[in-house]
């Protein structure tokens, strides 16, 4: 499919989908027809996309409902990956700037994720304490993506302690999940959608208290992560955009 009837097929799904679930969801408080409509809205994303999600370890979900995922961030394709290629359910801790996206933005309002002012800590602060009580009473997991904002040369950037402080609070398990070759799919800076396959490789759970300190816990995660992207991309056969 060309890539200007993709973007116009991504588009009317998303007015067909959207709009028409916020009277619903008004009505939703466990969001179970949140989750089911937005899971629906991602995997016909994808697949007009062209795009095949692989799953790697899939048996590691078991530990989910609740937990934390942990997610890379390179490309725009990311959420749909998660939400349409995990087979549980999920709510982002996101940047508030995803919130003022028109429909997109308006289902994450009212689906019941978690807004993030990161240039002001003590309203982030707020938004977990009011959100992630609720989300993991419900047995849905928070997918929290530690750089913060996508990497723009394809490198893991450093990562913010806040998932894992909320993983500590609330003891629950985090679950790290490698998101491989989705910035081959939609490039950097580019509104191209390139056919092809993106590989989820989710690590086994673990507890911030398995490791000596938080800190700790953070840099083996990161490290983990990265290790896995470089073993991808050295492999890596399939043509790129």
């Amino acid at each position: 499919m060309k890539n200007y009837l993709k973007v116009a097929a991504i588009i009317l799904m998303t007015l067909v989908l959207g709009i028409p679930t916020f009277v619903i969801n008004l009505f939703d408080a466990p969001g179970k027809f949140h989750s089911w409509i937005i899971r629906k809205w991602s995997q016909l994303l994808l697949w007009v996309s062209g795009i095949r999600v692989e799953l790697q370890g899939a048996e590691n979900l078991q530990a989910a409902n609740p937990a934390v995922i942990i997610i890379n961030h390179e490309s725009a394709l990311d959420i749909p990956l998660v939400i349409g290629g995990l087979p549980v359910p999920v709510r982002f801790m996101a940047k508030k700037e995803l919130f003022r996206v028109p429909i997109i933005g308006w289902e994450l309002i009212l689906g019941g994720h978690i807004r993030i002012d990161r240039a002001r800590s003590e309203r982030a602060i707020r938004s977990i304490a009011t959100y992630a009580p609720a989300i993991f009473r419900e047995k849905q997991n928070i997918v929290v993506s530690p750089e913060g904002t996508r990497s723009r040369d394809g490198k893991m950037g450093p990562f913010k302690k806040g998932g894992f402080v909320l993983a500590q609070d609330f003891d629950v398990p985090l679950i790290p999940v490698t998101i491989l070759g989705s910035r081959d799919r939609v490039p950097n800076r580019s509104y191209r959608i390139c056919t092809g396959t993106v590989r989820l490789r989710i690590d086994p759970a673990v507890r911030v208290s398995d490791f000596a300190d938080r800190e700790t816990c953070i840099r083996a995660i990161r490290d983990q992560m990265i290790r896995h992207r470089d073993e991808y991309y050295a492999q890596q056969k399939e043509e790129l955009c």
